[in-house]
């Protein structure tokens, strides 16, 4: 069920990936609805989850696994890259400004932030 509620994307910040993890993401906003879209993985594997979290809490998951040959091409054709494809919807839940962190897990528990993006939820 659709709220009433409408989503502004104020602003996307892309960090600096380390530790071995590479990743890039978009954001669209459609009504009460922030897609999140990308590709993450690790130089020693594919990543177990992509998380979006909000005030230390997960607010959406996401699995890898969507076939990306363009990422793969990029990266000399690295297994982990060819499926490093993510989506994740976030439902906006009241007004207000919100800071959205996009994590990598990697399958032993280590978290590498890709970026943030800030939304603005207004109406209801």
């Amino acid at each position: 069920m659709m709220s009433n509620l409408e989503l502004q994307i104020d602003e996307v910040v892309y960090l600096e990936t380390n530790g071995g993890v590479r990743g890039l993401f978009k954001a669209e906003a459609a009504a009460d609805r922030l897609r999140i879209f990308g590709w993450a993985f690790a130089q020693e594997g594919p990543v177990a989850a992509i998380e979006v979290v909000a005030e230390g809490n997960v607010v959406a998951t996401a699995q890898t696994g969507i076939p990306r040959p363009d990422v793969a091409e990029r990266f000399d054709g690295s297994s982990a890259a060819a499926t490093s494809g993510f989506e994740v919807i976030v439902e906006a839940d009241g007004e207000g400004r919100s800071a959205l962190e996009v994590e990598a897990v990697l399958d032993a528990g280590d978290r590498h932030a890709l970026g943030r993006v800030e939304v603005l939820a207004t109406g209801g």
